[in-house]
């Protein structure tokens, strides 16, 4: 790399503040941390409101600061965190920003790229411009990250929804507790909502799209990608519904996502575990299931649970996440489907964890019969639906 490239300006000062817990000390953001092994903190994220500390900061694999919040789902490196403190656009704003980062590292820049990036060299007028191809459209659809993120804040804890409260403890689930983990929210009735969180179903039923609030969807579950971030959500039914028990964002799809615990979403953002967990994890379905587990305990978490919530969330990059070595506990359904799961499950983490299945008899005997059981639907032919 030439002397005066400002990629070099870049590199260096990213060196220079690559220490998570000095970094946020110079930056003011030190207030309620809670220190992670590394030399790691988790700190009330400056992306959003936050009320107790969910953003990440550590040292990532190749020596440079990482920041990740596991509420609001915001993801950079420490340019991308300053720019959040200063207000400054990273992009429009990135000669500033890189003045301002070389400041508080003591960096002195090679050129001095924040001052001028020199006149713009523009093509003859008989050149001949190739057109620019379209971006590609994204391997897997969700929401905007923005939308999410607004929609996420927005929510209220479970605890201070009395109807949401009432559907918990009717399946046995505390709301103190789910609030205190903050995997899963309440979404308000009078929440101005994007077009995403609506749902029609049968038009036969239901001739337009309604709020998810308007049909009692309001309890809000984050779905998580192979790196801890939320991308998308869940949204479940607290009442009487025509409709599915939970649903996704309409027109968006949820392939590679899964709901996570605090301790499983910054197992995945590591790809390793910190030193108080238990090393183990359980694998749930549906968002009862997942909710049960995820709410154990009193204290910090230390047992990593992660939800799947139908075909194709579970995937290669979610397994590849998993830390060797690790045990790997399958709690699906006790049904064909979950039987399926549990063995992708197993399958996709061969040779390098434990697995458990529960109940294993019963999937055991489920499996001998499936083959005849299935070779007896498809002689009685497609079932006729009912309504």
């Amino acid at each position: 790399m030439s002397h005066g490239d400002p990629r070099s300006d870049i590199d260096a000062v990213k060196r220079a503040l690559a220490d998570p817990r000095e970094v946020c000390r110079r930056l003011g953001l030190d207030r309620q941390a809670k220190p992670q092994g590394g030399g790691g903190l988790t700190i009330l994220c400056p992306a959003h409101g936050d009320r107790s500390p969910s953003c990440s900061v550590t040292r990532g694999p190749d020596g440079t600061l990482r920041v990740r919040c596991f509420a609001c789902g915001f993801a950079g490196d420490v340019l991308d965190l300053l720019a959040i403190v200063e207000r400054l656009d990273r992009n429009r704003d990135f000669p500033e920003l890189l003045r301002r980062a070389a400041e508080l590292g003591h960096v002195q820049l090679e050129r001095e790229a924040h001052r001028s990036l020199g006149p713009v060299k523009r093509k003859p007028r008989d050149e001949v411009i190739p057109p620019v191809p379209p971006s590609p459209a994204p391997r897997r659809p969700f929401p905007p990250a923005e939308e999410i993120g607004a929609f996420w804040s927005m929510c209220h804890p479970v605890s201070d929804d009395p109807e949401i409260v009432r559907w918990l403890e009717g399946r046995g689930l505390s709301a103190e507790a789910i609030g205190r983990y903050d995997v899963a929210r309440a979404l308000p009735r009078e929440a101005h909502l994007p077009p995403w969180a609506s749902y029609r179903g049968d038009p036969a039923l239901r001739p337009n799209a309604e709020p998810w609030t308007a049909l009692g969807y309001r309890l809000i579950v984050p779905l998580h990608d192979e790196a801890g971030v939320i991308r998308s959500v869940r949204a479940r039914a607290v009442g009487p519904t025509d409709g599915p028990k939970a649903l996704p964002p309409t027109g968006y799809a949820a392939k590679g996502l899964v709901m996570a615990d605090p301790l499983a979403a910054m197992m995945l953002a590591l790809g390793s575990w910190p030193e108080h967990a238990e090393k183990r994890v359980v694998v749930s379905e549906g968002e009862p299931d997942f909710l049960t587990w995820a709410s154990r305990g009193t204290g910090a978490r230390t047992l990593a649970v992660l939800g799947i919530a139908g075909a194709g969330t579970w995937t290669k990059e979610i397994a590849d996440r998993i830390p060797d070595g690790s045990t790997v506990i399958i709690r699906t359904d006790q049904d064909d489907a979950g039987d399926r799961y549990a063995e992708q499950i197993t399958a996709s983490l061969w040779g390098r964890c434990t697995v458990l299945e529960s109940e294993p008899e019963a999937r055991r005997a489920r499996r001998a019969s499936r083959p005849e059981r299935e070779k007896e639907a498809r002689k009685a032919g497609p079932r006729k639906s009912r309504r």
